[in-house]
């Protein structure tokens, strides 16, 4: 379970449908090219199938949202071969932030990337990561 500690992000979740120990089940996932490792897993159970959040000004930046939802457009997907060499990790699509403007990535140990045109470090968790992204924080 992971623990949301920002008063403001947990009201962002609930009013996306979010509870405190929500789990569903990974079956949308499963058709998907790639499987989800126990990190990834860990996220889409407690908040897979959410979309959250919204675009704006923030405390340091633009927020953003977070779409968890499942939807997989490019069906042949094997990866990010290059990507996880530089990290030396796996890694695995969650969703996209931004208005669908950039992909949201997790590592094999839970840290936190958005992809555009390049590799960005969000934060070294989930929780971590969506105070970020939600409230528009700066990054470490």
């Amino acid at each position: 379970m992971t623990r949301i500690h920002s008063p403001a992000v947990r009201r962002i979740l609930r009013s996306a449908g979010w509870t405190d120990g929500r789990r569903i089940d990974l079956g949308p996932w499963q058709a998907f090219p790639v499987s989800p490792f126990p990190a990834a897993q860990a996220v889409l159970t407690e908040f897979g199938g959410l979309h959250f959040g919204s675009t704006g000004p923030g405390i340091d930046c633009a927020r953003s949202d977070v779409d968890l939802t499942p939807s997989w457009p490019n069906r042949r997907f094997t990866g990010y071969p290059d990507l996880e060499r530089s990290i030396g990790q796996r890694l695995y699509p969650l969703g996209e932030t931004h208005r669908a403007n950039m992909e949201l990535l997790i590592d094999e140990s839970g840290r936190v990337y958005e992809l555009q045109d390049d590799l960005h470090f969000v934060a070294p968790t989930f929780a971590d990561a969506l105070e970020i992204i939600l409230l528009g924080k700066r990054r470490s």
